[in-house]
């Protein structure tokens, strides 16, 4: 059945296939003579008859093994169609663009800010740094998604294109990962000026606390507070 043009493995895959079906049908038709011909050969004892040495049921059994052979191998010169186009195809060869390897900034594997001794300045200096470095990936996303966009559209004038869209499936994935990357770079850094803020006013309100409790005292040592100082201490806090 298979052509000469095809691969040896879709010959002799398709080849082993078409004989399976082949010993399908004829077990198949060897078991209905096993059923029919005993109870058959009986009834025509029994009736005067015999059909030793006449054949007409094996010729009939012949040609029910003929029927279901045509009936078949319609059905495989499909198979053997699909198999040749679609399951041994020989594979496009397509060359995808080097990209330099990404290298993002050394980080302890706890979070940002977990050394102590490292300052507010050299911490948004590794944020900076690190976005940066995001939007050099970024760009590169985009790039080897136009690429394999371009892939794609030659791979689809040949065959199947399925593992090209999950190679861009994937590309997409990393994609999205990066830009929340750099959306927790970009709350980290609201976070640290807040902290800042925050540091600032409580210096702020530690320097007036104090003033507070120096504010004069009775004879009998108890601190006297003014409705004044307490305004001041609530607005600073």
């Amino acid at each position: 059945m298979a052509s000469q043009s095809e691969p040896a493995s879709c010959q002799t895959f398709v080849g082993d296939v078409h004989n399976m079906v082949l010993d399908y049908c004829a077990d198949g038709v060897d078991a209905f003579l096993g059923c029919v011909a005993p109870p058959l050969e009986g009834a025509l004892t029994s009736a005067g008859a015999s059909i030793v040495g006449d054949g007409l049921l094996a010729e009939g059994s012949q040609r029910l093994y003929n029927s279901l052979v045509a009936k078949a191998s319609s059905s495989l010169e499909l198979f053997e169609h699909y198999c040749a186009n679609k399951v041994f195809q020989k594979p496009v060869q397509v060359s995808l663009p080097q990209m330099d390897p990404a290298s993002l900034p050394c980080a302890r594997a706890d979070a940002f800010g977990a050394d102590d001794t490292e300052n507010e300045e050299q911490l948004l200096a590794r944020i900076a740094s690190l976005r940066q470095e995001i939007r050099k990936v970024d760009r590169r996303c985009v790039n080897l998604h136009q690429e394999l966009q371009r892939v794609d559209k030659v791979i689809s004038s040949c065959g199947d294109t399925s593992y090209v869209q999950a190679a861009a499936s994937t590309a997409l994935g990393n994609k999205k990962t990066i830009l929340a990357i750099a959306e927790a770079a970009e709350q980290l850094q609201e976070i640290m000026d807040k902290a800042a803020r925050l540091r600032a006013g409580s210096q702020q309100a530690a320097g007036t606390k104090q003033g507070i409790e120096n504010s004069q005292v009775g004879p009998s040592g108890v601190t006297l507070r003014s409705t004044s100082g307490v305004d001041v201490f609530a607005q600073a806090v």
